[in-house]
């Protein structure tokens, strides 16, 4: 189990408990902080989305727009870019003096077309269900919907998802 701190505000969370948190899960779920690095995930994810585990860098910005088992995996690959780069922005507008946030969106913007029209749309979102469709080699097409959660325990710089299955999805993961 990862025993690294992270430090969020003022708060001190230590990873295990947010990681107990997240295995309680029975579907895919993740944890993401204030810059969109996935910092704790389950056995369920993993399996599915990605192992988060095996990756140098787990900043989903990035992993939407460059993994390539995400890219390959995931259908609508473009409508979650959008949906990862509207949660990317209200996390920078709330932390406009971070200057991470400009270098890394400077870098995403030579890098990725993809983002750089997204980023250019100022679209900013962090509620909501949003759709994803994922072409897995072992389960097939598969949906879910993203159900966000944010404030995690009070602290408005962690968020989670949990990926919820389509009926049909559901009963083959069970």
């Amino acid at each position: 189990m990862r025993n690294l701190l992270i430090f969020s505000d003022t708060k001190q969370i230590r990873i295990p408990a947010i990681q107990q948190m997240v295995d309680l899960f029975r579907h895919p779920a993740i944890i993401m902080n204030h810059r969109t690095e996935v910092i704790a995930w389950n056995g369920a994810a993993a399996a599915i989305i990605v192992d988060f585990a095996m990756l140098p860098d787990r900043i989903m910005m990035g992993l939407v727009l460059k993994d390539s088992v995400i890219r390959e995996r995931v259908i609508n690959r473009n409508e979650f870019a959008a949906y990862v780069v509207q949660q990317f922005r209200a996390f920078a507008c709330q932390h406009d003096a971070d200057f991470w946030y400009t270098a890394f969106m400077q870098r995403m913007c030579r890098e990725s077309s993809l983002f750089l029209k997204l980023w250019n749309r100022s679209d900013v979102r962090v509620k909501g269900l949003q759709p994803f469709f994922i072409d897995h080699p072992c389960l097939g097409r598969s949906s879910f919907q993203i159900m966000p959660f944010t404030r995690i325990n009070g602290d408005n710089q962690l968020c989670c998802w949990v990926f919820l299955p389509s009926p049909k999805t559901d009963a083959i993961l069970t």
